[in-house]
């Protein structure tokens, strides 16, 4: 008795195949966080001001920010959407570091 198969091989079990290729994680940092703030923050939040900041935060390993420290701040009103934007912020890329932001934008 001779017992023929006829079907395909699952890719899976196929040594050295594979199915998907994950793209590299796109960057974030301190530059696109900026570019991040100038185009999300709430503009009728002190317009027509020069807003100076200064914040302190901690990237953990999944790349998220934390203990968040408004050290200077040109307008009060302003430090509820920074830290708005920095936990809304996509994934910072150097992670498990302590992060320094200075800066005036409306200038």
């Amino acid at each position: 008795m001779v017992v023929v198969a006829f079907g395909t091989q699952k890719n899976e079990s196929i040594v050295g195949s594979a199915s998907t290729v994950k793209d590299p994680a796109p960057v974030f940092g301190e530059a696109e966080f900026r570019h991040y703030f100038e185009k999300n923050h709430d503009k009728t939040v002190c317009p027509d001001e020069p807003i100076s900041i200064k914040v302190e935060f901690y990237v953990n390993g999944q790349g998220r920010p934390g203990s968040i420290a408004i050290k200077e701040n040109s307008c009060q009103k302003l430090e509820t959407e920074i830290k708005r934007l920095l936990l809304g912020s996509p994934p910072w890329s150097e992670r498990n570091r302590k992060v320094t932001l200075n800066w005036t934008l409306n200038e």
